[in-house]
């Protein structure tokens, strides 16, 4: 029960945050386009759906808690984004909208694949950045405009800065029809590197929390 229940929610965080690629290659302004995406990271924090890019960043709180079953959970939760995605893929497919789109998403996969592994690398722990500070001010914060501010300024900066979202570029591989080595390989190069930078802040707070410890035995 526990991994069908990880599978749908992870399923339905990977359709919102496809609904948000279907906006962004919709709109002609990229700064527009880079606003409405952040539709999908809300609701997804809004309803606590499961998005890969979101939990990884607790990967530190897990271990510390030698939680494994959030660990293994993880690549369930990678699994069912990316098949939210190939939903909605699939349904974009069947419209009059899809032509008009593809070209749009022809052109940004084109960059995405022509680039080299180490810069989608760095590209991707810059994105695991940010989405993990937008996740944990929505989380923290008491504050609903501080919420919807930080999810919507979070996404804004990675869009802006061509920051690569694994679950994102999910949706446009897929939309673009694009199912070879070299993308299953980028795939997991993204992922890595949201993982690595997810991970990036919890793991620099943790040291520094260790060494006052140490200082204040001393």
């Amino acid at each position: 029960m526990r991994i069908l229940k990880t599978l749908l929610l992870s399923i339905l965080a990977g359709a919102l945050i496809a609904v948000g690629g279907v906006v962004f290659l919709s709109c002609g302004n990229r700064y527009v386009g880079a606003t409405a995406f952040s539709v999908g990271l809300f609701f997804i924090c809004e309803f606590k759906f499961y998005l890969f890019t979101g939990k990884v960043g607790k990967l530190v709180d897990y271990i510390r808690q030698r939680d494994g079953k959030s660990i293994l959970d993880l690549p369930f939760i990678a699994a069912g984004n990316f098949l939210g995605c190939l939903l909605v893929s699939g349904i974009m497919h069947l419209t009059r909208v899809y032509s008009g789109l593809r070209e749009a998403d022809m052109t940004l996969v084109g960059n995405k694949l022509g680039d080299t592994w180490y810069s989608m690398l760095f590209l991707a722990f810059m994105c695991g950045i940010m989405i993990y500070l937008g996740v944990e001010n929505f989380g923290r914060s008491g504050n609903d405009v501080s919420k919807v501010f930080g999810i919507i300024i979070c996404v804004f900066v990675f869009i802006i800065c061509s920051f690569e979202h694994s679950i994102a570029d999910m949706f446009y591989f897929v939309f673009a029809d694009s199912f070879t080595w070299k993308t299953f390989a980028w795939i997991l190069i993204i992922l890595l590197g949201n993982s690595l930078g997810g991970c990036f802040i919890p793991v620099v707070l943790l040291i520094k929390d260790r060494l006052e410890k140490k200082t204040e035995v001393q």
